[in-house]
């Protein structure tokens, strides 16, 4: 089974004349203080997956603000849509294992990936990362390295499989999520003003001092994506979502997602 999925549907938009791609991609992060307008791109970037690729969308919310709220409007949402550090492990292991028998059940084909296969694309939303190993440290050392291990697996497995991480943290630093995996993520957006260290992390290559200036209001932001062949991170502004009934059209949008045609993966897929 092969995909007819046009270049157009496999991309997001972050704003006007600029978008990345899902295809080959290994996973978006996102940084920004509160107020900087993350948790409303993320929402944005996870309509617009489930709008144009009828992507399944996965939640993880330790803090249990907004993005926890849409486990009532989701199918499955009480398994689709987290909210502790032990729920957290749960549903990673088990996305782990979908991951696995996907590359199971679809390999026949060499140097062909979800797209080719027609699978349908996952994406995997972990708001708040600190806050999420903070509370998996309350819960033991054991807990807290069964998260980091299947996220990591996630990340580096994902991208062939159709299977995506969008990491969002009010800051970035090694104590959060460590270097080498945060260069494994295509994708990295800094939301705001922010702190050198976490520039640092995310723009790895750039020249600090040579950044653009952004305005100091929500929605506006630096993003570096791989596809955008530039070493150096982009100004953009995300859309306003304000005047949405954004609950309501998470409902609608996910009941859509289910009627897209994909590959038959009921033998093995769970949630």
């Amino acid at each position: 089974m092969t995909s007819i999925l046009t270049k157009e549907q496999l991309s997001l938009e972050l704003g006007e004349d600029l978008r990345i791609g899902l295809r080959g991609s290994a996973g978006i992060l996102i940084v920004g203080r509160p107020g900087t307008g993350k948790t409303v791109l993320t929402t944005f970037l996870m309509m617009q997956a489930m709008a144009k690729l009828g992507a399944r969308v996965y939640i993880i919310d330790t803090k249990r603000s907004d993005l926890s709220h849409f486990a009532r409007y989701l199918r499955h949402g009480d398994k689709r849509a987290v909210s502790s550090a032990a729920q957290t492990a749960r549903l990673l292991r088990v996305l782990n294992e979908n991951l696995n028998n996907r590359y199971k059940n679809f390999n026949s084909k060499f140097g062909w990936d979800w797209v080719d296969y027609g699978l349908r694309p996952c994406l995997i939303v972990m708001d708040e990362v600190a806050a999420t190993m903070a509370e998996a440290s309350n819960g033991g050392p054991k807990l807290k390295n069964e998260i980091q291990n299947y996220t990591r697996s996630l990340i580096l497995k994902g991208r062939q499989a159709g299977m995506f991480m969008l990491l969002s943290s009010q800051r970035l630093s090694a104590e959060v999520m460590d270097r080498d995996q945060t260069l494994q993520l295509s994708t990295r957006i800094v939301m705001g003003q922010a702190d050198r260290d976490t520039y640092r992390m995310a723009f790895p290559t750039a020249d600090l001092d040579a950044l653009p200036t952004i305005p100091n209001q929500p929605g506006n932001g630096l993003v570096y994506s791989d596809e955008l062949n530039s070493n150096f991170p982009r100004p953009f502004q995300a859309p306003d979502l304000s005047a949405l009934e954004v609950d309501k059209l998470v409902a609608r949008l996910d009941k859509k997602a289910a009627g897209f045609a994909y590959a038959d993966e009921a033998g093995y897929w769970q949630w």
